[in-house]
């Protein structure tokens, strides 16, 4: 028994070493409060104006407090206006009062500087969303969808805005990785200035941590959930732990308090939590160990990481 306990520890440690991912249980050695540290290469230094993160030219660690990773900062249930791991987004990238956490920005502004050198505008058009605002987007549609439509159920009418508009509570917005682009309508990315900018997404943006979750649904692991959403990225070095996270903590009780509330115990909300880009869910044992990832655990993080300092299990 002590030999199989000791297997798994040295398997896991293994495992995390060639992510470049340390778990810190408890209090670590330097005093910091337990959560994720991810290790991240060299960074040049981005200067992102009113957002005051510091440039550096040395490798750095990206730590994940345990506070957020709980259950009401992955509903969207705290206050991103006043919480300080968020910032407003300057309007040289949006035209809208925004925010994200200051990973997610930082990256956005290095892809956003890197596009524009290939003449490629990109402009967020939404992005950190608490869970009121997303009830009160999900009321809106509903109230509209109720005018132009006959359902024969309210199951039926929540299948039916659940094709583009995420449930509040299940949507990937209120984690401030997350960042539309350009526009929501599909109609812009069949126009020559939408094709460019998604073929340059597609080629480039994965350099900078940002992936498609809602590919092709003819793409692996989409066949169910949300459609095809071309204007949706997601920064991965948080989001993919993040949603280890959301699986654990999250239930379908959580999910309640906007019209139609009462459809969400019929559904089944991995049919779209789950059915993203697998290369937005971590491999096992802290991912979702049904889904199969093509991709390696050494290419998790992008760049490729340095290995961690200390591994605490």
């Amino acid at each position: 028994m002590k030999y199989r306990v000791w297997m798994m520890v040295i398997w896991v440690a293994a495992t995390l070493d060639v992510m470049g991912m340390t778990v810190y249980e408890g209090e670590t050695a330097d005093g910091i409060s337990s959560g994720w540290r991810f290790t991240f290469p060299v960074d040049r230094g981005i200067s992102v104006g009113h957002a005051n993160i510091p440039d550096t030219v040395q490798p750095y660690e990206m730590f994940i407090p345990r506070r957020y990773l709980t259950k009401e900062f992955l509903l969207g249930k705290i206050e991103q206006a006043e919480d300080t791991a968020f910032v407003e987004i300057s309007h040289r990238y949006t035209p809208y009062k925004l925010r994200l956490l200051k990973e997610t920005y930082r990256a956005f502004i290095r892809m956003y500087e890197a596009a524009r050198q290939d003449g490629i505008e990109l402009k967020i058009i939404s992005a950190a969303r608490t869970y009121q605002a997303q009830s009160l987007h999900w009321n809106a549609k509903w109230k509209r969808l109720e005018k132009q439509e006959a359902f024969t159920s309210d199951l039926e009418k929540t299948r039916q805005i659940l094709l583009y508009c995420s449930l509040p509570g299940i949507s990937r917005h209120h984690w401030g990785t997350e960042i539309d682009l350009n526009s929501l309508e599909p109609s812009y990315f069949d126009t020559p200035t939408g094709e460019k900018v998604y073929a340059w997404l597609q080629q480039n943006a994965a350099q900078y941590g940002f992936y498609q979750p809602y590919t092709s649904r003819t793409s692996p692991n989409r066949a169910t959930g949300f459609c095809e959403e071309k204007w949706h990225w997601s920064y991965r070095p948080l989001s993919a732990p993040f949603l280890v996270k959301y699986k654990e903590l999250v239930t379908p009780d959580d999910i309640a308090g906007f019209t139609g509330d009462n459809t969400v115990k019929a559904l089944n909300l991995d049919e779209w939590i789950d059915a993203v880009n697998p290369r937005l869910i971590l491999p096992f044992p802290y991912g979702i160990p049904r889904v199969k990832s093509p991709f390696s655990v050494r290419e998790f993080l992008l760049p490729a990481v340095s290995p961690p300092k200390q591994i605490v299990l």
